[in-house]
């Protein structure tokens, strides 16, 4: 009697691969096909035009909420002068750790003069 051990050959059960995906999208076909059911019973047809536009929509101003568009003018423009004139000097960020803050367009120079990029 001999005990030799053998390895099962390898082997894809691809039918039953196959099977399990067609009985998934034929799940998925059939919720489709409910919901939309379901969608033109409720609302008599497949797009939900059930609320109107709101007649504000668009306008600068709604009750007391102003409301502009994002544009750049929006930005703080008294601040931007002070960031501009720190981005464009040196000077002390943290003088007890003596921590210093150079301009902008020279710590990009240094820092791809040291090859970080």
């Amino acid at each position: 009697m001999s005990n030799k051990v053998r390895q099962m050959e390898d082997a894809i059960r691809s039918r039953f691969i196959i099977t399990v995906g067609a009985i998934a999208l034929s799940v998925f076909a059939i919720g489709i096909y409910w919901a939309a059911r379901i969608q033109h019973r409720e609302t008599g047809s497949l797009s939900n035009d059930t609320a109107p536009r709101p007649k504000l929509a668009g306008k600068r101003e709604i009750g007391m909420v102003y409301q502009p568009m994002y544009t750049g003018a929006l930005l703080a423009d008294e601040n931007r002068e002070i960031d501009r004139a720190r981005l464009d000097s040196y000077g002390w960020s943290d003088p007890s750790h003596q921590h210093v803050h150079i301009p902008i367009d020279r710590a990009i120079e240094l820092y791809l003069s040291r090859g970080k990029l």
